[in-house]
């Protein structure tokens, strides 16, 4: 089964349109961010959930337009 994760939880990964709603929820500025945020690196906010990826972009290929899609943005600003 596609959906299933891997690392013996078990469980399956939420759809990608859920999935790519919560990650716009946390606002983040970028992929930076997203990581950090996945390894509990950022103050204020809850552990990710088991059922959302790490690597979205490995995770949901078919689906996958790039990080500003899945963070909400429209374009990331380069230094």
């Amino acid at each position: 089964n596609g959906n299933r994760r891997r690392g013996g939880t078990g469980g399956t990964w939420r759809p990608f349109k859920k999935a790519r709603e919560f990650a716009r929820s946390l606002k983040l500025k970028g992929q930076v961010e997203w990581r950090q945020y996945c390894k509990g690196e950022l103050l204020g906010y809850k552990p990710r959930p088991m059922d959302i990826p790490y690597h979205p972009e490995r995770r949901f290929k078919e689906e996958w337009n790039g990080w500003p899609d899945w963070l909400g943005k429209t374009k990331f600003k380069r230094k």
